[in-house]
């Protein structure tokens, strides 16, 4: 409301942000009060239109945002959301030393763990995300404002898929210490799965904003299907983690035989 005392021209838009956050602040409240059973029917309720006030605000006039702060936020929770997937892998590989003498599978889980979230982190900060954002706001500003929400948005595939990594190693952990009533396949399928969401998702809100290089713009796709499928065939952590890194190794050796971005 102080803004929209002070900023005439977006006056209507920061109205609606503050009747609709303040709506949506009552509603998660108000989730508190339902019996345990109807917590995911209200949060399939509010999280939409949680989502949607800031679309429905920014329809009157946008407001005006610094590429490089909003870089930082988005990177830092990306960074923070791979972190845990790190936290929960060890802490998942650290109970099952303490529980089994199972050293070669777990060192193998581990080590392809290691390489895919390193891969990953790789995938999203390979370019100065300011400059991605900075491109996503020139589009932005010259009409196209679901762009811009696609990026912005879009980084919720992200950061459920970042997490999913590190879940789905804690799943191949369980499997290989018989702590899971799961097939070491089916255990791989929910890395490779994650892993395959990551990259697509990372590909489709900062992909097209990037430079490209000579490895080509479907190289993600082709390295998420990649991935998909040593997963199903291999059953592997260890495999799906050299996969990868392999796909990281393919752009630095591209990038730097010809560093000139293709128009």
């Amino acid at each position: 409301m102080r803004a929209a005392h002070a900023d005439p021209s977006r006056r209507v838009t920061d109205r609606r942000y503050a009747l609709g956050v303040g709506l949506c602040t009552v509603g998660w409240a108000a989730l508190l009060l339902l019996p345990g059973r109807w917590l995911l029917v209200g949060w399939l309720v509010m999280a939409p239109a949680e989502l949607a006030v800031p679309a429905w605000a920014e329809r009157a006039e946008p407001t005006t945002w610094h590429p490089g702060h909003m870089a930082e936020r988005y990177g830092l929770f990306t960074l923070i959301v791979l972190g845990e997937s790190v936290l929960s892998a060890t802490m998942a590989v650290q109970a099952a030393l303490d529980a089994t003498d199972e050293l070669g599978s777990l060192l193998a889980i581990a080590f392809g763990g290691l390489l895919i979230v390193a891969s990953l982190w790789w995938v999203y900060f390979s370019q100065p995300t300011e400059r991605v954002v900075e491109t996503a706001r020139s589009w932005f500003e010259g009409g196209r404002q679901s762009d811009s929400f696609v990026w912005g948005y879009g980084h919720s595939v992200v950061f459920a898929s970042a997490a999913a990594v590190g879940a789905g190693i804690a799943v191949a952990v369980d499997v290989a210490t018989g702590h899971a009533e799961l097939s070491e396949r089916g255990a791989a399928l929910a890395v490779a799965g994650a892993v395959a969401l990551y990259m697509l998702s990372v590909w489709a809100v900062s992909g097209r904003f990037k430079d490209r290089t000579r490895v080509g713009p479907l190289s993600a796709p082709v390295s998420a299907a990649a991935v998909l499928v040593v997963g199903l065939v291999t059953g592997s952590v260890l495999a799906i983690g050299l996969v990868v890194a392999a796909t990281v190794a393919a752009f630095v050796v591209a990038e730097s035989r010809d560093p000139s971005p293709v128009p």
